[in-house]
């Protein structure tokens, strides 16, 4: 079984995975904009370590000019994960196949909804 995913996003509530800062990179800095996925960035926003969160790019074809994206929050996809190794211990079966899944919420949402969510 293959689960195929983009745009994870979030963070354990008890910290084990997830959002964590990279031990050296400066918050604001070239290096962090580049390498900061979407929801790190908003999250240093809300909590003041960044002065204004960067919209970079309005100029795509969707509703409001923001890239869409199915982001999927990090505890969902390791859920997604379990769920698929529970079925393949309980049933036992030899496969003779490959099956993939899109793990998602099936649903976009843009840069500007992210910052007003």
């Amino acid at each position: 079984v293959l689960l195929r995913y983009f745009n994870v996003i979030g963070a354990d509530p008890e910290g084990r995975f997830g959002e964590r800062p990279i031990a050296g990179r400066e918050v604001g800095s070239d290096e962090y904009f580049l390498t900061s996925r979407i929801s790190t960035t908003l999250f240093d926003t809300a909590e003041g370590l960044l002065p204004y969160f960067p919209i970079l790019g309005s100029y795509t074809g969707t509703k409001d000019g923001t890239a869409e994206r199915d982001y999927i929050d990090v505890v969902d996809l390791v859920s997604a994960h379990l769920s698929v190794l529970r079925e393949l211990l309980k049933s036992n079966t030899s496969f003779s196949s490959v099956e993939a899944f899109n793990v998602g919420t099936g649903r976009s949402i843009s840069v500007k909804e992210m910052v007003t969510a």
